[in-house]
């Protein structure tokens, strides 16, 4: 490639310096490239929301995939031309370039593409994640959730515990990753001393109401849902949890990805 330009992707990819490397990769001999990604800003998942970058950062990476770096910046400056929600993000800005490939570096990175996977291999499954949202009023933010990591493929128990004195009416579970289906056999809310929900049955399941980029599949005894896009919700229906501390609110679910 002359140019690439990648606008917004290095925050949510796991492994970005595995990113930065194809990148050089592709690129011919004073071919450029153009990173943007934001400095702060919310937590954003589409689906992962992992990293942020500054202007060292950038630099850093340029130089570990072996590209001249022409141009990196983070704006810090607000902007009154933007919303508020335009401002939050403070994007970081690396513009670098691809040099002349001599004898000695084409050995080098022909190397490093056979060496480095078999010295750091990246792990062969994406991991599955369960977002439990609690609210009072009906209305889910980032700030008053708990994430829990899957290992796709089996069954696994889920247990996520709500902080300390968090109250609750409203809760939802999101499920990230990518997978074409969620299956969950058992579904509980509750604390050591009672249930506030339960579901193990058809007609358990039909008490939850499914959102988002999910549709419900037949199945004689659990629920099984097939996801058709990025974000898939699992909304119970009200609950009246306690607020006790010592009364810790857990939800629990068996799930397979």
């Amino acid at each position: 490639m002359d140019v690439l330009v990648s606008g917004q992707t290095f925050e949510h990819a796991e492994f970005f310096w595995e990113t930065m490397l194809e990148i050089a990769r592709v690129l011919k001999p004073q071919g450029l490239c153009c990173i943007i990604a934001p400095a702060t800003g919310r937590e954003h998942r589409v689906p992962l929301d992992c990293w942020r970058f500054f202007t060292d950062g950038f630099r850093a990476l340029a130089r570990y995939a072996r590209l001249e770096v022409l141009h990196s910046r983070t704006h810090w400056e607000e902007s009154a031309e933007y919303e508020a929600d335009s401002n939050q993000w403070h994007e970081s800005i690396l513009i670098a370039r691809k040099p002349p490939q001599t004898l000695p570096m084409k050995l080098r990175r022909a190397l490093d593409r056979i060496i480095t996977p078999r010295l750091r291999p990246l792990p062969q499954k994406s991991e599955a994640l369960v977002q439990v949202f609690y609210s009072t009023d009906g209305a889910f933010n980032e700030e008053k959730s708990i994430i829990a990591g899957v290992e796709p493929g089996s069954w696994e128990e889920v247990r996520i515990y709500l902080p300390n004195g968090a109250t609750a009416r409203a809760l939802r579970i999101d499920f990230m990753g990518a997978f074409q289906f969620v299956e969950i056999v058992e579904l509980r809310v509750g604390t050591p001393t009672r249930e506030y929900f339960f579901a193990r049955s058809n007609e358990q399941f039909d008490l939850l109401k499914i959102a988002g980029d999910a549709e419900r599949l037949p199945h004689p005894t659990w629920l099984r849902l097939q996801i058709t896009g990025p974000d898939p919700q699992l909304y119970l229906p009200p609950l009246e949890l306690p607020n006790e501390p010592a009364e810790r609110v857990q939800v629990c679910l068996r799930v397979r990805f």
